[in-house]
């Protein structure tokens, strides 16, 4: 997915914002005293008085100092409950019904049990997905346990979820822990770029000691034949020359790959050598764990209408944590991460990412009747969550989807509803989509970033009409992304009901981009912002918060939070 490059517009803020105090045109954003202490209600920001009026009450006016501090401690409260959801989604109990056969999983277990208690558990991820269950039937994994390199294929109506004590059951689509001197050699001819012992799949990224630190994946052209460079297809691709930063590396997983562009490499089972650059020596020795994000999807639901995934750890895999379409389907209680960043396509005539685009998303839902619930998504290369349709002219409905409860942080984006088709078809709608209590945070920052300069947003909607009805977003934290928090198009007819969400941004930074701002984003600052998110979108009750220091700061968010 590509959210181009936006423009911010400020250098009018104050202008604009003066201009409503005078006219106070529009709704009753600034147009009379009362209304003015309204907004400053609904961001909390005390309201300043004139020095006469100081005099002849006793009052102190606010100063900038004690705007700045009620900010801080509004956005340390804001952190402090995103921490304590999380913790409350990754501690989450077992709570599930199912009115057919349970079955169990361990990895103490047997193929050979019964697999129908927990004292004859079943071992493998195997024997899961080839054994057919019906609708009503459970599969619990146990706590604690670990399956790698196999994808879970769900079937309809069966609930997946957890037993027994400790974490959640982690599902990684990574083969193994490359950590081990013994698993990487020299490259001959180099001082410091490695190759590991076995051939892998394309990977979206590698994550060294379980996110302390991650990959920069080069990204070079394949034309059929031969690698290029990803923006200059005349010059051929030389790994020794081209891998030179720490932790770079590339994996062309080019054994099988077709002969004519377009064409999608994650649906071959084509695999080639890894190599890193490391500049601190061997990576087997210099890291505890090594964690391949091989192309693949972790858990698929597209053929199991009603089926439930909960309480499970779907983690290091370079396509999608979970994928599918169909109905009826319910994600809870999960934690998702470290997910995408392998090569989608190949394609000539792209011009955006030199024509080597990459996907991945985190909770992948598109259909009717599903529920993304309660679920703690990170470091996901695309969206953390997304719904969409159309895409090659192809519209699936999209009805009664519900995203609620949520921790979306350090994402490629934070939410994602997309309708490709434009312009809009009136007869295909996207129809009662609820994103309701969501917390939506520093997407385009962390240790994983697509591209330097990458801005993303943490609800968007792209640049397409999205002809929908009866969409409402309420009681949401949108914050600090490096794009607009809210990226939206749409024209008026298909605006959503924006209700009671709280935004938050750096000074300066683009806060809103939509369709009344043009090819411009709306910059973080009181009074512009207040009067789009007001006015424009016609927020109700919304809080906006204006940081001044950005979530890159880490020694100022370590500050709020201790």
């Amino acid at each position: 997915m590509k959210l181009k490059k936006t423009k911010i517009r400020q250098g009018m803020a104050v202008i604009l914002f003066m201009i409503i105090l005078c006219t106070g045109c529009g709704n009753a954003v600034v147009s009379s005293d009362e209304n003015i202490q309204t907004q400053e209600k609904r961001r909390n920001i005390p309201q300043s008085q004139d020095e006469g009026a100081e005099e002849e009450n006793g009052v102190q006016s606010a100063t900038e100092d004690d705007i700045t501090a009620q900010t801080n401690q509004q956005i340390k409260e804001v952190l402090l409950a995103a921490a304590a959801r999380k913790q409350e989604i990754l501690n989450s109990a077992t709570d599930v019904a199912y009115t057919g056969t349970a079955y169990y999983v361990s990895e103490k277990g047997s193929d050979t049990n019964s697999g129908k208690s927990e004292n004859e558990p079943w071992a493998s991820m195997e024997k899961i997905n080839k054994t057919q269950f019906l609708p009503g039937d459970a599969v619990f994994f146990e706590r604690g346990g670990l399956w790698r390199g196999t994808a879970l294929t769900a079937q309809e109506g069966v609930v997946y979820s957890a037993y027994g004590k400790g974490e959640k059951p982690k599902i990684y689509l990574s083969p193994e822990n490359g950590a081990g001197k013994e698993k990487w050699s020299l490259l001959e001819g180099t001082e410091d770029i490695w190759v590991y012992e076995k051939e892998l799949k394309d990977c979206g990224n590698i994550v060294f000691n379980e996110g302390a630190a991650c990959g920069k994946k080069a990204l070079p052209f394949y034309d059929g034949k031969k690698f290029y460079k990803q923006f200059d297809h005349t010059k051929e691709y030389d790994v020794r020359k081209e891998l030179t930063r720490d932790l770079e590396f590339f994996t062309p997983g080019d054994s099988e790959l077709p002969t004519v562009l377009p064409f999608y490499p994650q649906f071959y089972e084509s695999k080639g050598k890894v190599y890193l650059c490391s500049k601190e020596g061997n990576p087997g020795e210099r890291f505890a764990s090594i964690e391949f994000l091989v192309s693949g999807d972790i858990a698929d639901f597209m053929y199991a209408r009603g089926c439930v995934i909960d309480n499970l750890c779907l983690m290091y895999a370079g396509g999608c944590g979970t994928t599918g379409g169909n109905s009826d389907v319910t994600v809870q209680n999960c934690e998702v991460g470290w997910i995408g960043g392998c090569v989608f396509a190949y394609d000539g005539e792209d011009t955006y990412e030199g024509g080597v685009i990459g996907a991945g998303d985190g909770i992948k839902i598109n259909g009717q009747n599903h529920a993304c619930l309660n679920n703690y998504v990170h470091d996901v290369y695309d969206y953390g969550v997304t719904a969409e349709t159309g895409f090659n002219g192809e519209f699936d409905p999209q009805d009664n989807l519900r995203f609620s409860g949520n921790v979306l942080e350090r994402c490629g984006g934070g939410i994602l509803i997309f309708n490709w088709e434009n312009p809009a078809n009136p007869e295909h709608l996207l129809k009662n989509i609820v994103i309701e209590n969501n917390i939506s945070l520093f997407h385009g920052y962390g240790e994983w970033k697509r591209f330097e300069d990458y801005q993303t947003s943490a609800l968007n909607f792209f640049e397409v009409p999205n002809a929908n009805e009866n969409m409402v977003i309420s009681n949401n934290v949108f914050g600090f992304s490096t794009g607009p928090l809210i990226y939206c198009k749409m024209p008026e007819i298909y605006y959503p009901d924006f209700q009671n969400n709280t935004y938050i941004q750096t000074t300066g930074m683009p806060m809103i981009s939509w369709e009344t701002t043009g090819e411009e984003s709306v910059a973080a600052e009181y009074g512009i912002a207040e009067a789009v998110i007001l006015q424009d979108m016609e927020e109700a009750n919304p809080v906006i918060l204006i940081s001044e220091r950005s979530y890159e700061d880490t020694e100022f968010l370590k500050t709020l939070i201790e």
